[in-house]
Parts: structure tokens; sequence; C-alpha cells
């Protein structure tokens, strides 16, 4: 449950652990986007599958764990749809970058949907508050590991 807003995060898919990611789903890319780490995104639905497209990204991340860099230029396109009965969502992406790659790669990503809620984001600088936060996030953790499965 979110604290702030009172609502219930249960069957959320959790893509992007470091912060909110936006999809627009009424817009077009502006004309002149200032890249940034996150990009922009656009998306529009063909039948149950989320088509977005991703530019505006700056040339200061990797485009896979194994450090490859990327410019200004990278592009992005994702196409993402619930696959075994909505147990799975699954993420085909395709990067291209004609300055950094001599073609386009394609990889897919499968994120496993948990019924659960997910814990909630603290921005607080007082102990107490982060202690009670991890205190609350491992005793989540002995519970969950006591179960049986």
């Amino acid at each position: 449950m979110d604290s702030r807003t009172g609502q219930s995060h249960t069957g959320f898919w959790e893509l992007n652990p470091t912060g909110v990611r936006r999809i627009y789903l009424n817009q077009q890319h502006p004309m002149n986007l200032l890249p940034t780490w996150g990009g922009h995104s656009v998306g529009r639905w063909e039948d149950d599958m989320l088509i977005v497209d991703s530019t505006g990204f700056n040339d200061k991340s990797w485009l896979m764990s194994a450090m490859q860099p990327h410019t200004e230029e990278v592009h992005m396109t994702e196409r993402i749809r619930n696959v075994a009965g909505g147990k799975f969502l699954e993420n085909k992406v395709v990067m291209e970058d004609r300055h950094a790659l001599t073609s386009a790669y394609t990889f897919n990503r499968y994120y496993k949907k948990l019924n659960e809620e997910f814990a909630p984001n603290v921005c607080n600088e007082d102990p107490e508050t982060w202690k009670k936060y991890r205190d609350d996030a491992l005793n989540r953790q002995l519970v969950r590991a006591k179960q049986v499965k």
C-alpha cells in the first residue's frame, strides 16, 4: 500500500527499478529533445501489445552490461505484452545507433509478475525513519523466507 496515495501496487510490473518511466500515449516526440538518462518514450497499442518508441538519450549510459557505448543517436523500440497466461511480461527490444553499431540488435527480456505489494520508496534523512524502513523490509523477507512453497 502506498502511504501517500492509499493505493495498492499489487499486480504492477516494475520495469525500471531506478525511477519512474513515463510512456506518453497521446503525443509524439518533441522536435528538439534535450538528451537525458531516460530519454523520451511514446507508445501506442496494437491489439494486446504496447509498442514503445524511445529516443533522446544522452551518451553516458551503456547499451548492455558489457559496457557497449552508444551515441545520442541511439533509438530503442520495444514490443511489450503478457505471455504465459499473464504470468510473464515479454519485452522485445530493438536497439539502433548508426554511429555506434554496424546494425541493429534485438534482445528479449522476461519479467515475472509478482502478486505482492512493492516496498515504499523512502526519501527522508531522519535516521529513525530509515531504521524503521530497513527493519520492516527485513521482516518481510524473513516472513517470506519461512513460507513453504
